[in-house]
């Protein structure tokens, strides 16, 4: 047993409380009869013969644990470690964040046991959260450095590039998946989800980026920023997370058809398939119609068009070359609905797991015929810049391009527009000189926008981009002081090798761009800098911090880097991850007719039921005692 809160003393005292059954207080201040100081004497024997070894040693480390446990198993045959506690536990070395750190011991000490193939068992603190309900029962997202996400929470996956809920994995049963996750580095790489679970009924927030982006989680959910991973409690409007900046292709790669990206791409954006209706097309611009027209020809489909004066606009009928009878159905209509998208209205619509499996080459075609619908390109009339934008009454859509967007290295904004008697307008603006460059050379758009696309993009090209919107947060200027005492350069040394005017403390006041970190790495040949300059986090900043309920909640394993995109956003795993079993104790105080009882939660069992069991908890003789008539549970 490792103590790192009470003393081997403290804890010898109590196994002889709880095994002669003298109260602790009388071997405190001394035992008042002959019969105590017999049971005493009986007992002492047998612990003084038992194979227990306590460590009481301060400050221990993991590394001191794990070579203390490797002798005990050659020397004495060990067969069982406890840990009291985990957050006492220090690695003995710099780590990024204490969030980090215990999810660090969490993993060492599942590999532990299966080194030396014994129990380990580590006690953990639980967090304020019970202290907050009514009914004080703790739950797994008590437990301290843990957080946990609701059932709707989308989770970015590396094998196929699409977006999975936590709760379809977690009700799935789906073991192995792989994941991006933010490595030591600050870049993405593939890591595996082993599985997801639920852990229980807990308050959310929901957390609102500048972006747009939205996660909801319970407040001790960690979150990625600058000095580490923090819990959603400590942020504050302002602060700077870590989202990504880009992702790459997925490990899965689908071949598909040129026509069929296209029919789709303009489908979802002003197509109509909902349930026993004909299958539509309706749009103002002619290439959109040919375009259409041309695609619809690879599924065996003749369109057929009606013009509306009124409206400005012509419709496509798109009908089944043969008749529907006998199960059969429209070709489109079955393609749709093979990707689960077929009778969705505009509200509902988003873009299908399999396009997100698609090559680089054809996300772009999908993206620039989505474009033609319902995006927009405008230039601005001092001919100095423009908007590039995507609009829809889909959030889920909205969300869905701007993932895609992330393979081109794109970065987006989500806008609500609210209108009475309407649903919510989503806008998806591609935010940023370098971003809309990006998207304007990579992608462009189809049809009568390419004209202005085609303008927009002359005029950014000589534009220097905005060093306001993919910025470092200020801290890292503590870092690049640190740089410059350990190489003795002096602030005015350091300004003028950086080809500066001399402004004093001023130019540590605000966000430096990755332009000018860059630099500053290169004039202090310091590589941690050069990697703050260079990876895979765009820093977005935190707008609103709000109550949003309470619901069952879920966590995920992600091995090694413990993280994972939900929602577009990096957030951190559990630290009961690494547990196979995990046990809750509880007194319910409230209800005199359980005065001496303890609950004893068995909230995670990776090979077994989960259960609740009773105890008799005698606290004077710091002990729990079976309850059950048949002498076991």
């Amino acid at each position: 047993m490792f103590s790192l809160e009470m003393s081997r003393t403290e804890i010898t005292m109590r196994i002889l409380s709880a095994e002669a059954t003298i109260q602790l207080q009388d071997l405190r201040k001394g035992l008042k009869g002959q019969e105590q100081w017999n049971k005493l004497a009986r007992v002492m024997g047998k612990i003084s013969d038992a194979p227990l070894f306590i460590d009481d040693s301060p400050n221990m480390s993991l590394m001191e644990i794990r070579a203390k446990c490797r002798r005990l198993k050659q020397q004495h045959n060990l067969k069982m470690v406890i840990i009291d506690y985990l957050q006492l536990m220090s690695s003995g070395k710099k780590v990024e964040s204490r969030q980090q750190e215990v999810a660090e011991f969490s993993r060492a000490l599942k590999l532990l046991a299966k080194e030396l193939e014994v129990p380990v068992i580590a006690i953990s603190q639980l967090n304020r959260g019970p202290e907050q309900r009514t009914d004080k029962r703790p739950q797994m997202s008590d437990l301290r450095e843990s957080g946990c996400l609701p059932a709707e929470t989308r989770i970015l996956r590396a094998d196929t590039g699409a977006e999975t809920s936590i709760g379809e994995i977690a009700r799935s049963g789906e073991k192995d998946l792989t994941v991006w996750a933010l490595d030591d580095g600050l870049r993405y790489t593939k890591r595996t989800m082993t599985h997801a679970f639920s852990t229980g009924v807990a308050p959310v927030f929901r957390l609102t980026l500048a972006s747009g982006k939205t996660v909801r989680a319970t407040e001790n959910h960690p979150f990625h920023t600058y000095e580490g991973w923090k819990p959603l409690a400590s942020l504050r409007s302002g602060d700077r997370v870590a989202v990504p900046r880009h992702v790459p292709s997925p490990l899965l790669v689908s071949d598909w058809q040129d026509s069929e990206v296209v029919m789709l791409a303009h489908l979802i954006g002003d197509g109509s398939f909902v349930k026993r209706q004909p299958i539509r097309y309706a749009s103002i611009y002619e290439a959109n119609l040919e375009a259409v027209t041309k695609a619809a020809l690879a599924f065996g489909i003749s369109a057929v068009r009606d013009e509306y004066a009124v409206a400005r606009c012509t419709n496509l009928r798109l009908p089944a070359p043969f008749r529907l009878a006998r199960g059969k159905r429209n070709p489109i209509a079955e393609w749709l609905d093979g990707m689960g998208l077929f009778g969705a209205r505009s509200h509902e619509k988003f873009v299908p797991a399999d396009v997100f499996t698609l090559p680089k080459e054809q996300i772009a075609l999908f993206l620039r015929h989505l474009w033609a619908t319902d995006g927009s390109v405008t230039v601005l009339k001092n001919g100095r810049g423009g908007r590039v934008y995507y609009a829809s009454t889909s959030r889920r859509l909205v969300d869905d391009v701007s993932r895609l967007l992330l393979r081109f290295g794109i970065q987006t904004r989500v806008r609500v527009t609210k209108k009475p008697g309407y649903r919510d307008g989503y806008t998806l603006d591609i935010s940023g000189v370098d971003s809309q460059r990006r998207f304007l050379r990579e992608i462009g758009v189809h049809g009568a926008r390419a004209v202005a696309a085609e303008r927009l993009l002359q005029i950014v090209l000589e534009l220097t981009g905005n060093t306001n919107v993919d910025t470092v947060p200020k801290q890292v200027w503590d870092d690049v002081r640190d740089s410059m005492s350990e190489k003795a350069m002096t602030s005015r040394a350091f300004q003028q090798a950086l080809g500066t005017q001399y402004c004093g403390s001023a130019l540590y006041a605000s966000n430096p761009s990755r332009q000018r970190l860059a630099k500053v790495a290169e004039v202090l040949d310091d590589a941690s800098l050069e990697l703050m300059a260079v990876n895979d986090v765009f820093w977005d900043s935190v707008v609103a911090i709000e109550p949003d309920g309470v619901e069952e909640v879920y966590d995920a394993t992600v091995l090694d880097c413990h993280n994972f995109i939900a929602n577009g956003i990096s957030v951190h795993n559990s630290i009961e991850q690494d547990a196979d079993l995990v046990i809750l104790l509880h007194r319910d105080r409230s209800d005199p007719e359980r005065d001496g009882e303890a609950d004893v939660i068995v909230a995670k069992h990776r090979n077994g039921p989960t259960a609740d069991l009773v105890l008799a908890f005698q606290g004077h003789y710091s002990r729990f005692s079976n309850m059950a008539k048949d002498g076991g549970f």
